[in-house]
């Protein structure tokens, strides 16, 4: 499977996984290090005549402190915005690793109502090259259980 490929499951899976009305995505505490560059991305999936949407987009550090911010942000129906940080400038020489903690909160529309459907990813990528070496979605916590279900026993 290309990385195409796998983008296009992840957001599938987002969609059907991760759709939320006034909530949080928590993409749980990830390390990143330098050369590398995480980037959250959030598409508004309420169709052509959907309400638009107010998302705000945070990395927090390992105690739930706000490294990097992007304030609310206007999303017309099925419109996209992505938001980078760069590891090389939070991560210090004696570290050489990172904790961070992607967030998306969908704060309400244009009329203060909150009822966005929103489908996440997070990519973390070689911040030279551009190769991907990550793909996240919140569908993933949610959505698979690996344990699969107990053999019946026979009474």
């Amino acid at each position: 499977m290309n990385c195409t490929h796998l983008l296009q499951a992840a957001l599938l899976a987002a969609v059907s996984a991760a759709s939320v009305q006034a909530a949080e995505l928590d993409f749980g505490l990830l390390g990143i290090v330098p050369g590398q560059t995480a980037q959250l991305n959030a598409v508004t999936v309420t169709g052509e005549t959907g309400d638009p949407c107010l998302l705000e987009l945070y990395y927090l550090d390992r105690k739930g402190q706000v490294i990097k911010a992007l304030p609310a942000v206007q999303l017309e129906p099925n419109q996209s915005v992505s938001f980078k940080l760069d590891a090389s400038g939070i991560v210090d020489t004696i570290e050489r690793r990172r904790g961070i903690r992607p967030l998306i909160k969908a704060v309400g529309n244009a009329d203060g109502l909150s009822d966005c459907s929103v489908a996440a990813t997070l990519e973390v990528f070689d911040s030279v090259t551009g190769r991907i070496d990550l793909v996240l979605y919140p569908g993933m916590i949610r959505g698979f259980n690996p344990q699969p279900d107990p053999p019946k026993t026979r009474n």
